[in-house]
């Protein structure tokens, strides 16, 4: 074996391998929704959310999260969570601290990643709802019983409708609120089924095979 070539060559297989890796890490957490011209407003004691439909592959849901609104930190915790539309049963929740200690994104969602992962079925509906005490939190409220300033992520069929519940305890979102949306709560997911990169695996074994 001529080990003078080869060490190069491996040294090449891991650098493409790590871009393979980066490029992975850097699509594995992604926004439910985007949201623009979401506006601070206080609401009454309620869990408030909204309603959405998986796309043709089954996702997992790796954080939950509460919008800051100003990026200077929750006023209280919020906990968080998905439910199943049609069940109502729980799929998964976590709580979003007050202050700063949960990192906030670009968008000014702050999230928590603490819960164990969980997966969401293809072609499912589902709510997301936020608990908010009475006054105490500027949440992010989308006026209009329409969609245009949000844009689901890929792998989000569709955003429905905003939802809140009737109860000022964490419960699921009930009652569908008609005239506005609530962007307290995202998540970040992970589609299931992430293709892998053909052309950088290719490479990967080139660069390994050229060496021996």
């Amino acid at each position: 074996m001529n080990y003078s070539r080869t060490l190069p060559s491996i040294v090449a297989a891991f650098v493409v391998l790590l871009t393979v890796l980066s490029s992975a890490s850097a699509i594995a957490q992604v926004p439910a929704v985007s949201v623009i011209n979401q506006s601070g407003g206080n609401t009454s004691a309620n869990t408030f959310g909204w309603e959405f439909t998986v796309g043709p592959e089954a996702i997992t849901v790796l954080s939950l999260g509460f919008w800051d609104d100003g990026a200077d930190g929750l006023l209280e915790s919020h906990e968080v969570g998905i439910w199943d539309l049609g069940s109502e049963v729980l799929m998964g929740s976590t709580t979003v601290a007050a202050g700063i200690a949960d990192p906030i994104d670009g968008a000014g969602w702050r999230y928590n990643s603490s819960l164990s992962a969980f997966e969401l079925s293809p072609n499912t509906t589902y709510v997301i709802g936020a608990q908010v005490n009475a006054f105490a939190e500027q949440v992010g409220f989308l006026a209009g019983p329409n969609a245009t300033n949000i844009t689901p992520a890929a792998g989000i069929a569709a955003f429905v409708q905003g939802r809140f519940s009737s109860l000022s305890t964490f419960a699921f979102p009930n009652t569908p609120s008609g005239e506005g949306t609530y962007f307290g709560p995202n998540f970040l997911f992970l589609e299931t089924s992430v293709p892998a990169d053909a052309t950088s695996i290719g490479e990967v074994k080139s660069a390994f095979s050229s060496g021996s």
